[in-house]
């Protein structure tokens, strides 16, 4: 039956594409070519069985601004696709060397796209799901239609999320949440990252997480630099700090968020500059609500941290991001981004300071509510003593 393992009801998805309708009518666009993952899983509810690891056998939609939709998939995914979506135009193809741009390109033209503007997945923080070659035949195919970059409507479809995508994201948080809990009361002095790294991805999939997303973990004083880190064989030593940057995966949403422990127990100067850590992060989340510039909230980091003498500056960076169907999306938690905050938001707050006494970043997740805000993320921010 179509649709009969769909992760939401039907009217998700219809709200999703009422909601791009009105975008494309309102920067005159005439259809979606939808080719990335996550937005090809946004509207249609379909993943393939192995997210993000393959590029063989792509798959596209197409979404036209009266409300057209077909979805072009390789034959082996059809009977999944059409479980998973309640598109009723399913078209599939068999070559696994033409990357279905013949079925591509006979959908624009069932769909009378021959001359249309077409919106892409062509700018910020976007990318194609499909080789350049494949790209270039289609429009070559089509010298009358206009392809434009619809990232600006994408991106204000995404970082709005529906209650039950808050919701999806909230069962993220809390096998995290659990997974910090049980790995920190077992790991111990002697233990290497990456069995920490094991017990980190266990302890979520037993709290109801599909998959791990991601465990960046460093240690050490030569190692606190290395905050985006992948485990390695590094023993942990007393004294040293473990810090651990982790995801878990529910239905296709990520969390995002870091806690901290030291085998024999921090030192005082850790516990210190944990606590600036925390204070900066809740004075910040506390200026959360609709209607507050972003770089509203960086600026409440940087002010908070500077209050210590620690400088927060945003050259390389910022200090949170949406979260969502990627563990990073817009908006930057900077002052040079200047979305607004709305309800249905859900950022990360991550002020840090990093030294010789380690990793002090307590990172929250965020859902932005009617009159305030939710923290999403769980387990201690205090130093844990293992």
């Amino acid at each position: 039956m179509r649709g009969q393992y769909s992760i939401f009801p039907r009217e998700e998805y219809e709200a999703r594409l009422g909601r791009a309708q009105a975008l494309m009518q309102a920067q005159n666009i005439d259809a979606l070519l939808i080719t990335a993952e996550a937005n090809y899983f946004y509207f249609t509810g379909h993943r393939t069985h192995s997210p993000w690891s393959t590029f063989t056998r792509p798959h596209v939609a197409v979404l036209t601004r009266d409300g057209g939709a077909a979805m072009i998939v390789h034959c082996f995914t059809r009977p999944e696709a059409e479980s998973r979506s309640f598109v009723a135009d399913v078209r599939e193809y068999g070559s696994l060397v033409e990357d279905a741009v013949p079925q591509v390109k006979q959908a624009l033209s069932d769909m009378g796209l021959a001359s249309a503007v077409i919106g892409c997945e062509l700018g910020y923080e976007q990318r194609l799901g499909l080789p350049m070659r494949a790209w270039e035949q289609i429009v070559s195919a089509f010298p009358r239609a206009k392809f434009v970059d619809a990232s600006e409507l994408l991106w204000r479809l995404r970082v709005v999320k529906s209650e039950a995508e808050v919701e999806r994201l909230r069962k993220a948080c809390q096998a995290t949440s659990r997974a910090f809990e049980v790995c920190y009361s077992q790991v111990r002095e002697g233990w290497t990252e990456e069995q920490v790294a094991t017990v980190m991805s266990k302890a979520m999939l037993d709290a109801g997480a599909e998959a791990p997303g991601f465990n960046i973990i460093c240690s050490g004083k030569d190692d606190y630099a290395r905050i985006s880190a992948r485990p390695t064989g590094r023993v942990l030593r007393e004294g040293d700090m473990l810090w651990v940057d982790a995801s878990a995966v529910f239905d296709g949403y990520w969390s995002d968020f870091c806690r901290a422990a030291v085998p024999g127990g921090p030192s005082p100067e850790q516990v210190r500059l944990q606590r600036i850590a925390h204070e900066a992060t809740m004075a910040a989340i506390e200026a959360i609500k609709p209607g507050v510039p972003v770089s509203m909230i960086a600026e409440t980091c940087a002010r908070q941290l500077g209050k210590h003498g620690f400088n927060l500056t945003f050259d390389a960076g910022r200090c949170g991001h949406g979260l969502g169907l990627a563990s990073t999306e817009p908006p930057h938690v900077a002052t040079y981004d200047t979305t607004v905050l709305e309800e249905g938001m859900v950022i990360t707050v991550e002020p840090g300071i990093v030294n010789e006494e380690g990793v002090f970043c307590i990172e929250e997740n965020i859902a932005v509510t009617r009159d305030g805000f939710e923290i999403l993320s769980g387990a201690s921010r205090e130093i844990y003593a293992i």
